[in-house]
C-alpha cells in the first residue's frame, strides 16, 4: 500500500522567510503520494531545479498551480527512481530555500 508524505513549507525567521520541513524526504517508494503543505502567508510554487539550483518560471512543477497561503497542494506521486531537487519558483532571490526527494524502489504489499 502506498503512503502519503507531507513536506511542509513553514515560515522561517532568516533572510529567506520560509523552509521546507523535512528538507530531504528519504526514501519515498515509486507510487507513494507527497504532499506539499503550505503554512506560509504568501504563496509557493515547488518546481525541479536547474544547473543553478534555482527552479526557473519555466520548471517543472510536482502541481499544476501554485499553493495559495495555509492551503494543501494536490499530490504529486513518483513514477521512477531517483533524487529530485526542488525550490520555489515564485522565489527570485539568489539561493532560495531547497529540498529534494529521494525516491527508491517499489511499495510492496505484504502477502
Amino acid at each position: 500500500m502506498p503512503f502519503t508524505w507531507q513536506i511542509s513549507i513553514n515560515r522561517s525567521r532568516n533572510a529567506a522567510g520560509y523552509v521546507y520541513a523535512p528538507a530531504v524526504l528519504d526514501p519515498v517508494a515509486i507510487g507513494d503520494e507527497i504532499i506539499f503543505i503550505n503554512n506560509d502567508s504568501t504563496p509557493h510554487w515547488p518546481g525541479l531545479v536547474d544547473a543553478t539550483g534555482m527552479a526557473p518560471s519555466s520548471a517543472t512543477y510536482f502541481m499544476r498551480y501554485q499553493i495559495p497561503p495555509h492551503t494543501s497542494s494536490t499530490p504529486w506521486v513518483p513514477g521512477v527512481n531517483g533524487t529530485v531537487s526542488f525550490a520555489d519558483s515564485l522565489d527570485t532571490k539568489p539561493s532560495p530555500p531547497a529540498g529534494t526527494i529521494v525516491v527508491a524502489g517499489i511499495t510492496t504489499v505484504p502477502e
